[in-house]
């Protein structure tokens, strides 16, 4: 009985082990075949390719699809990857409301999306850029890949930044293996075709430009079916800025700022869109440029400013590529140019197959072309106005920190005895010396009211509204034949830009604005626009660079001498063709100009062609063309053609304020007046179609033309209802706090020509596994306290006598320049003891430098501070070179007579 029963449990024993091992066994064959499923390509195109089962069958992870047991599942309508979904999940961040009237009020009130924003997918998968760069600019080729996978027909909607002097002239999509190319067409008409197209189901594209900023794009994709991608391409060529006479400078912009509209109150999405501003997008860059290296420009050196990226070399170029970069903020790439370049450059391309020609001149004169024609500047003639942006935008990042340390130095550099004031502005704009006359004399107590106010800014201010300090100055004019320099710093982020420049345009003949764009996202049309309109000067200051350099750059073109009313002299034409700019700007030292001309006909064929620049009848500079150096290109033409439109679009802008202005006048209509009012109409409307004429002619985007394009080869789709897809805009890197304002998801598709619903607002983010969170909210507190950066920190209470701290003495060891900088008195002196003297001089006392010209010890203290600075630091003239001005001059007032102080201070120099 015992052994039957053994033998039975022996069985069963048996059994259950034959059992477990074919389980195992298939197990491990799933296991193998999940393995298999597993092995994936790297995600492309919209795409994500995998392998499942032994066959190694494809299917796309994207479109939901899974491998379960050697098969390829499906996804149901509630299975899709949510990825790209829309959630409802909060993101837990403070936000800040950029309207003052709701500062003050604390707390966040978040509302749920509706269903309908829960089945939003964003199409946008991926952008690159190429660019190909050569001397004078870039080439540059934008993709953008958008795939729909949804279940129905999409309208995909996408703005983004362009320069905003870029010519763009092709503009395609491709879906599946079949091309759409777009034409350029008047843009009302443009847009007619691309409705017409979409209602009746076939997909169409089309590319428009802003009137009102110029620097943002808009692009539709219509009637994208389910489950098909779309790679657009966009092709532009844009003009490189010449950076301190040393370097060429190359600026992709990647994000909008969010733009204050003071019509509106708040906050507006870019081009009468609903797009939203996030954190995180699920898309992001690929990049790379190629930069030429011909043979007048060896270039040696190429520097990138904001971000890593991995550099190749070879005799024909320097290329340089980043990958998987997020569109937080513009790629910057600085180009150092050789030193024995030659001044002069031009370039000649014949166009369209034709004899027509199209010629680049380039000067960039010397300080030695400078003086032959400068007069001496009076400098107490001159007015310096400060103008600081303190909007609640303004507290992102470092940018309020970035204008105090430039009005800082902007007050210790002022000439003794010029009249100046500050402007602070937000939805308001309050003015620090309130007097009757504007500006008031720069002494050691306005120069003392000033630094304190400027230690107390903040972005405090609300809006931004720059439109009325503005026409504040214009109704201020300067008086008793003043000129008046203008150095506005602001971070850009509005929406009213055209009317902004126009207003500046009509102050130029006494007014020159010197404009600094903070952070990654200001508006470069904007703060090129400002400059460009009063023939001044704009520079762009990223987020942790040292605002110093710039703000002494800046300085010194606004006190230096500079080429005014120069033009050029042809000779050897026997027509004159279309010249752009037609008025030279004002040329500053180690600055360049470039001026196009479009020549038709066989201008050039056995002529003896040269071209003087002329200032009166002083030739400053000449070049002779040659005919063998005529290439078979489109670049220069694209870029006149450019030149020639801004120039018409402000006087367009010009002739519709003249009709504006009558609504603002007390008398009563006349008939005089109805005809003056039908006269600008007619200008208006005459300036219009010869942009658009130019914009055809020429095959460039305009603001009054549109590309559009249409698939005709596919049958048409039956489905003619699209929903609109907003793809999201990625906030700039330096912004620190969520956006309160934004507009809410719409799901109906509006014509392209119907105006847009009025904008709901809120804030949305994509979190780190790229899902979209969306929230409404009402009203939020104060903004947070903003940190400075740089320098500011231990910078000493300007133009006084205080003892050294430790933070200066270690300073003066580690950045001497700075540290002189900031121990200059107001009077312009520097009073060294004697520690301070053997630290600047590698242990020298005074004594050594005694001299017979003077044995005032102030004053000796004073030249060995310039001397020094001359001569060990010249590398870093734009940061001292005002306030070696003003040292000089003080050396006046301690009784050194004129003609002595070079001699005392070249004496030091030798003893250094």
């Amino acid at each position: 009985m015992r052994n039957n029963f053994l033998g039975i449990l022996i069985l069963f024993l048996g059994i259950l082990i034959i059992v477990c091992q074919s389980q195992t066994t298939k197990k491990s064959k799933v296991s193998s075949q999940n393995t298999s499923s597993r092995r994936c390509q790297k995600p492309k195109n919209g795409q994500h390719i995998c392998f499942c089962g032994k066959n190694k069958t494809e299917f796309d992870r994207l479109k939901g699809e899974k491998c379960v047991l050697g098969k390829i599942v499906q996804p149901s309508a509630q299975s899709k990857p949510a990825a790209l979904r829309l959630t409802t999940k909060p993101i837990h961040q403070s936000a800040r409301d950029d309207n003052e009237k709701l500062l003050g009020c604390s707390g966040l009130i978040f509302k749920p999306s509706t269903d309908e924003d829960r089945k939003a997918y964003v199409p946008l998968r991926n952008v690159s850029v190429e660019a190909w760069i050569d001397s004078f600019a870039a080439d540059v080729t934008l993709t953008q890949v958008f795939f729909n996978q949804e279940e129905n027909n999409i309208e995909a909607i996408y703005v983004f930044p362009i320069e905003e002097n870029a010519a763009v002239y092709s503009f395609t999509a491709q879906i599946d293996d079949r091309t759409i190319t777009a034409t350029l067409k008047e843009k009302k008409v443009a847009e007619e075709e691309y409705d017409s197209a979409i209602k009746q189901g076939q997909t169409a594209v089309l590319m428009r430009q802003s009137k009102k900023t110029l620097d943002t794009f808009t692009i539709n994709i219509g009637a994208l079916p389910p489950g098909k991608e779309c790679r657009v391409k966009i092709q532009y060529v844009t003009e490189l800025d010449l950076i301190d006479g040393s370097s060429i400078r190359f600026v992709v912009p990647t994000t909008i700022a969010p733009r204050y509209n003071p019509s509106l109150g708040h906050l507006q999405s870019p081009d009468n869109t609903n797009s939203e501003y996030v954190q995180k997008t699920p898309y992001s860059m690929w990049f790379q440029a190629h930069v030429l290296r011909n043979e007048q420009y060896k270039i040696t050196q190429v520097a990138n400013l904001s971000h890593a990226v991995n550099v190749s070399m070879s005799p024909k170029s320097i290329d340089v590529s980043l990958q998987g970069i997020a569109l937080d903020r513009d790629i910057i790439l600085d180009i150092d140019l050789p030193n024995n370049r030659p001044m002069t450059h031009v370039s000649i391309e014949q166009y369209n197959d034709t004899s027509n020609h199209a010629i680049l001149l380039a000067f960039t004169p010397s300080l030695s072309d400078l003086m032959k024609v400068s007069s001496d500047n009076n400098e107490a003639n001159t007015e310096f106005i400060f103008i600081v942006d303190c909007s609640g935008s303004m507290s992102e990042g470092s940018r309020i920190g970035l204008a105090k340390e430039a009005l800082l130095l902007f007050i210790r550099s002022l000439p003794v005895g010029s009249h100046f004031n500050i402007i602070r502005f937000g939805s308001r704009f309050d003015i620090l010396f309130k007097d009757e006359v504007l500006t008031t004399v720069y002494n050691e107590e306005t120069a003392k009211k000033a630094e304190v106010l400027t230690n107390s800014i903040s972005a405090d201010f609300g809006g931004t509204e720059l439109l009325e300090p503005l026409k504040y100055l214009k109704d201020h004019p300067p008086i008793d034949n003043r000129s008046r320099q203008i150095f506005l710093l602001t971070d850009g982020e509005i929406s009213n830009t055209d009317e902004v420049i126009e207003l500046c345009r009509s102050m130029s003949s006494s007014t020159r604005i010197f404009s600094f764009g903070l952070g990654d996202s200001a508006s470069r049309s904007l703060v090129k626009g400002l400059a460009r309109t009063t023939n001044g000067y704009f520079i762009f200051i990223p987020p942790n660079a040292k605002v110093d350099t710039y703000v002494g750059s800046q300085f010194g073109r606004a006190l230096q001498p500079s080429l005014v009313n120069a033009r050029l002299e042809w000779h050897g034409l026997s027509t004159n063709g279309s010249q752009a700019p037609k008025t030279i700007p004002p040329i500053y030292v180690d600055d360049r100009v470039l001026v196009y001309q479009l020549l038709e006909g066989n201008e050039l064929k056995g002529h003896n062609i040269s071209v003087d620049l002329m200032i009166g009848e002083q030739k400053i500079n000449s070049i002779q063309l040659n005919s063998n150096i005529v290439q078979k290109k489109d670049t220069i033409r694209r870029l006149a053609a450019k030149a020639l439109i801004q120039e018409l679009q402000h006087e367009n802008y010009n002739v519709q304020q003249q009709q504006q202005n009558k609504y603002y006048s007390n008398e009563d209509s006349s008939t005089e007046n109805n005809s003056t009012e039908d006269n600008s109409s007619k200008n208006n409307s005459t300036l219009e179609q010869r942009i658009t004429n130019l914009s055809l002619n020429h095959q460039i985007l305009s603001p009054y033309t549109a590309f559009v394009g249409v698939e005709t080869t596919s049958p048409k789709n039956n489905n003619t209802y699209s929903k609109v897809r907003h793809t999201p805009i990625q906030i700039s890197n330096d912004v620190k706090q969520l956006l309160n304002f934004q507009p809410s998801y719409q799901s109906s598709r509006y014509s392209a020509l119907a105006p847009r619903p009025s904008a709901k607002w809120r804030s949305s983010s994509y979190n780190d596994r790229g899902n979209y969170q969306s929230f409404q909210f009402g009203l939020a507190g104060p903004p947070g306290p903003s940190s400075m950066s740089g320098y500011i920190s231990y910078n000493r209470i300007a133009f006084t006598t205080t003892s050294i701290s430790t933070t200066t003495s270690s300073l003066l060891s580690t950045d001497p320049v700075r540290w002189l900088v900031n121990q200059q008195l107001f009077s312009g002196a520097w009073l060294l003891n004697d520690k301070e003297i053997k630290m600047l001089t590698k242990g020298k006392t005074l004594s050594t430098f005694t001299s017979t010209i003077t044995q005032n010890r102030d004053a000796l203290s004073t030249a060995l501070a310039v001397a020094v600075l001359e001569t060990k630091y010249a590398d870093q003239k734009n940061l001292w070179n005002a306030v070696v001005a003003k040292g000089r001059k003080q050396l006046e007032n301690f009784g050194v007579k004129n003609d002595q102080i070079d001699i005392l201070i070249n004496d030091m120099k030798k003893k250094l």
